[in-house]
């Protein structure tokens, strides 16, 4: 290996070392012209008017709401095995 060539891992390294004394310089830059040191990031505004448009909000609401198919029509479809009397269960028990 000659002098001149560097190999890939050494320069990576000597490029992370530039980038970080780039940054470290900068910083005290920034610090000198008295601006902050710290990045702040930015929201984008699509409205003039800050809030949420109301009638949009219920538009979406009814065109992308969820209704199921097989949805209970009464709340006798609700009832679990508690609802079932021993009655009914002897009178089942006759016919069987």
């Amino acid at each position: 290996m000659s002098r001149t060539a560097i190999s890939l891992s050494a320069y990576s390294r000597h490029l992370a070392r530039f980038a970080l004394i780039f940054a470290i310089m900068s910083a005290f830059k920034n610090a000198a012209d008295g601006k902050p040191t710290r990045r702040h990031h930015a929201h984008m505004r699509t409205t003039k008017l800050p809030g949420i448009n109301t009638e949009v909000a219920k538009q979406l609401e009814t065109y992308f709401s969820l209704v199921p198919p097989l949805a209970a029509v009464s709340s006798d479809n609700l009832k679990g095995p508690e609802s079932i009397s021993l009655g009914d269960i002897d009178h089942d028990a006759e016919f069987a």
